[in-house]
């Protein structure tokens, strides 16, 4: 199931790519948008989407959006189903390193949303809030496309609120797990 999520959101970003046929010229301030993956083993990754625009030169801004995970379990006597949703935001300051390698770093704040459900018994709601400061790599193939690979490390506060037993809070530093790859469409 989760390759045809995949396949279906990597052709949706090619097909609206398709119509952004236009000049650049360098008053125009450039942008991009992506699908980034993290947790690559297919049965329970991140993926989300991301949209950057320069707000001044090797400056940009970056909004991520429907990051998280959807996972199921199925079993004859067992079922559970877990999604989480959210929201960052970003500037990052970006150095050439060479005509196609870029190396960016800057902070990032974020918020998400969870819910867990098994059998009906129990159900879990999460709301998260954190910061992060992302150090990438970017590889440009062309002026059109590029691919890049990030690290995320920060620090986040998570309330869990399991059905009938309270309401729990969490402190974590997070640097594990946080490498997402990207694939990139310049415009």
């Amino acid at each position: 199931m989760s390759y045809k999520l995949i396949f279906k959101t990597v052709l949706f970003a090619l097909v609206m790519s398709a119509f952004t046929v236009q000049a650049q010229d360098s008053t125009k301030r450039r942008r991009e948008v992506g699908l980034q993956f993290s947790g690559l083993n297919f049965t329970n990754s991140s993926f989300g989407a991301f949209y950057k625009k320069e707000i001044k030169e090797h400056v940009y801004r970056r909004i991520g959006f429907f990051y998280g995970n959807i996972s199921s379990y199925f079993q004859s006597k067992y079922s559970s189903f877990s999604a989480t949703a959210g929201l960052a935001i970003g500037r990052e300051k970006r150095k050439n390193l060479d005509s196609r390698l870029e190396f960016y770093q800057g902070p990032e704040f974020n918020g998400s949303f969870g819910v867990f459900t098994g059998d009906g018994i129990l159900s879990t709601i999460n709301l998260s809030g954190g910061f992060s400061w992302i150090f990438g790599l970017q590889h440009s193939f062309n002026e059109r496309w590029a691919i890049n690979l990030e690290a995320s490390p920060g620090i986040s506060i998570r309330a869990t609120a399991p059905k009938g037993l309270g309401t729990r809070v969490d402190i974590s530093a997070s640097g594990n797990n946080s490498i997402a790859l990207g694939l990139v469409r310049k415009f």
